[in-house]
């Protein structure tokens, strides 16, 4: 057999034996539940441009990737839940944050980073709920405190807030206190269901009032002394119901009326309104009481005296919720679907000259918040993320000064500024 046979054969055995393989391996499903990814962007804080060659690091699995010339950066087959990105560059603060992965689907997330010679790092703190916990963050995501970390690997005593979980978050007008709400999932004699108030740094915690069913919402006046929050009624779980907690009288009372879906309440910066989220239209609750509206009813804005008197429906095209009064009073931002995705709009605080602010195609989207100087909106929106999850929990800022958005941070639900 000459050499050029030879090597025919030799060629053949080694492709029978190599080729199942391959295909075997290249045919093997990747378990989509149990791995995924992540991809983003890193950016400077001050000048806002792409960071290229920033190194991108898991740290659990030392898994590491660079920026390319558009900052972006993309980790495949990550195993899915809680872990812990290092994002570092030189001439930049190191950042460490808790993403969490996400299974069917690539996470998206942006980080912003700090110059290390920039002193003057100077912007508005807003609080948050992730995965039952509350946090602090500035508007860029860079430095996030965790304010009421609910158990400490290395303590030898009983974990005694292990059942608990917190949520909503809201502050008072002077930012040194905030409100919240705590749902205790544990067996025990003395529930610690209820709101609470502590301050800024997570200390002096203190309830207000216990509450005896699941609460949805909250919000407190500039004064302090009134809180309005939305409840599965305890004695008919098919209503949800507004509620007005008076501190100086100690006395909750329910704004709603007999039938009632109302969430999302929010004061004025005055205290004298209140407007919120109600499914039962004037249409079905009105002088023309039509029962078909129960069934077929949608969710609009509505705005009400303080004590509860004088409803009175701003929204009437598609679905809208989720209020949230501009600083001076005189605006209402809200959530919608009308135009087909759900966006950021805006509206006097009469509901003429309603408006669209985004145009991000997003099906998820809620919590809008204004910054203290009126010209930003935060708030949840799942623009950008592939994969699908019944709430949106990542927060973009919306600016005025160029209508633009950005991403502030990953898993940042409920954000109050």
């Amino acid at each position: 057999m000459n050499q050029f046979f030879r090597k025919k054969i030799k060629k053949i055995i080694l492709l029978s034996f190599f080729i199942p393989l391959s295909s075997c391996y290249l045919l093997t499903p990747v378990d989509k539940e149990k791995y995924s990814d992540l991809e983003g962007h890193v950016y400077s804080q001050d000048s806002k441009i792409p960071l290229i060659n920033a190194k991108v690091n898991i740290l659990e699995i030392s898994t590491n990737e660079n920026t390319d010339k558009n900052g972006l950066f993309s980790l495949e087959g990550l195993p899915v839940g809680w872990l812990t990105v290092e994002v570092s560059v030189p001439g930049y603060e190191k950042l460490l944050r808790k993403i969490k992965i996400e299974p069917m689907g690539a996470k998206y997330v942006d980080f912003w980073l700090k110059n290390s010679n920039d002193n003057q790092f100077k912007c508005e703190n807003f609080i948050f709920e992730r995965s039952g916990d509350i946090w602090l963050s500035d508007e860029f995501g860079i430095k996030q405190n965790n304010l009421t970390e609910k158990s400490n690997p290395n303590s030898l005593l009983p974990d005694l807030t292990a059942g608990f979980s917190y949520h909503n978050p809201v502050w008072y007008k002077n930012k040194e206190k905030i409100a919240y709400v705590v749902k205790d999932n544990s067996i025990r004699p003395n529930t610690m269901n209820g709101l609470w108030i502590m301050n800024q740094s997570g200390k002096m915690n203190q309830r207000v009032t216990y509450v005896e069913s699941q609460v949805n919402g909250l919000n407190v006046t500039e004064s302090g002394n009134d809180f309005v929050f939305s409840m599965i009624n305890p004695d008919n779980a098919s209503n949800i119901n507004l509620y007005r907690y008076d501190r100086q009288k100690n006395k909750v009372e329910n704004l709603s009326g007999y039938l009632s879906r109302e969430i999302s309440p929010r004061y004025s910066p005055d205290g004298k309104m209140i407007a919120y989220t109600g499914n039962f239209t004037e249409r079905a609750l009105g002088n023309n009481y039509d029962p078909s509206q129960f069934t077929n009813s949608r969710s609009q804005i509505f705005v009400m005296n303080s004590g509860g008197s004088g409803k009175k429906q701003l929204t009437n095209s598609g679905e809208n919720f989720d209020p949230a009064w501009s600083p001076d009073g005189q605006k209402i931002a809200f959530i919608s679907n009308r135009n087909g995705s759900l966006e950021l709009w805006l509206m006097n605080r009469d509901g003429s000259s309603q408006r669209s602010l985004t145009n991000t195609k997003a099906t998820r989207a809620a919590n809008p918040s204004w910054s203290d100087d009126g010209r930003r909106i935060i708030f949840n929106t799942n623009f950008r993320q592939k994969y699908e999850s019944m709430q949106a929990k990542e927060a973009w800022i919306f600016d005025f000064n160029d209508f633009s958005l950005r991403m502030v941070s990953n898993d940042a639900f409920t954000p109050d500024w």
